[in-house]
């Protein structure tokens, strides 16, 4: 393996791109120009301080790879469908049963995204079934029928490394799937959320092993639906529902104070102010305000207990 010292960084470059920005690190190890493209510019700036750090500390670049030879990423050497199989071990005996649902949904959802084409005379929902409930599941990997270990052993050599999350592209098109449904449709913004919490948690437990360097998965958005600035007149009530709505309304009040229907109890058994018996004239507007006082007690008693038991108290004292 042939190593030098001969090593230079240069500051970040920051491009433009059809859909985001990107942040690119240019640095040469002897003579040997290396270039590598970031989405964020946290990122891009974590990666060139490794190779400055790595420079200042003496330690020999590896001119293959261009990278130090010993903090060299493990990403290159470590399969994805081994380490979403690992992580899925790991977080298995600390998490709900729901909580593992979630997770290999949301790996088989990014397997069948990875994979460089589809395995040749099986059926995809027969992929994702051996990927759901076989590859992810703790509990039932081992006891997988000989033709879903041939399809998972498939999708483990079609599937790439690690070293994929480096790629921008190849990120965005995995966020894309996830917020997508097999039909085409745009996902839930409350599904798209819990797949982008699993994802963030994979990348932390990949850092954590010294596979990644940083989370590449960006901070996600704003997913919640908003509402509409704008009144829908079709949605408005017009003059004739407004009054049908009004009638109604006092109708069942009337039914809750009295127990009937405006036309079987009769005006004389109504005792409180009631639309339906009164009239519209008779409430409030054109009755003195002793009787006015009456009817509010009256229906506070039916309506607001709590007040009519502070009012009853007040005037008592």
């Amino acid at each position: 393996m042939d190593t030098t010292f001969d090593v230079r960084v240069w500051q970040i470059e920051r491009g433009s791109g059809k859909l985001r920005e990107s942040y690119g690190v240019r640095w040469s190890v002897g003579g040997k120009r290396h270039h590598k493209t970031f989405q964020t510019f946290a990122l891009a700036d974590g990666f060139r301080a490794e190779l400055v750090a790595a420079t200042h500390a003496g330690e020999p670049f590896n001119m293959s790879t261009g990278l130090p030879d010993r903090h060299e990423p493990k990403a290159s050497s470590v399969g994805w469908y081994d380490f979403a199989v690992q992580f899925t071990d790991a977080q298995w005996p600390r998490v709900s049963s729901n909580h593992r649902k979630n997770t290999a949904r949301t790996l088989m959802i990014v397997t069948t995204a990875l994979m460089d084409r589809d395995p040749p005379g099986v059926p995809s929902r027969r992929v994702r079934t051996a990927l759901s409930e076989w590859a992810f599941n703790t509990g039932r990997r081992d006891e997988a029928p000989d033709d879903v270990a041939a399809v998972l052993g498939w999708v483990r050599r079609h599937t790439p490394t690690m070293d994929v999350w480096t790629d921008p592209l190849a990120v965005e098109d995995v966020l894309l799937v996830v917020g997508t449904l097999l039909d085409g449709r745009q996902a839930a913004a409350s599904s798209e959320k819990r797949h982008r919490r699993v994802l963030r948690l994979l990348m932390k437990y990949a850092i954590v092993r010294g596979i990644l360097l940083a989370d590449p998965v960006p901070e996600s958005r704003n997913l919640t639906q908003r509402s509409a600035s704008a009144i829908d007149r079709r949605r408005l009530l017009n003059e004739r529902q407004a009054a049908q709505r009004a009638k109604t309304a006092s109708i069942l009040r009337h039914v809750v104070l009295h127990g009937a229907a405006p036309g079987r109890s009769g005006r004389a058994a109504c005792l409180g102010p009631c639309p339906a018996c009164l009239g519209s004239r008779a409430v409030g507007r054109h009755r003195g305000p002793h009787r006015r006082a009456r009817d509010r007690a009256h229906v506070d008693r039916q309506w607001n207990p709590a007040r009519s038991a502070t009012s009853e108290s007040q005037s008592r004292g």
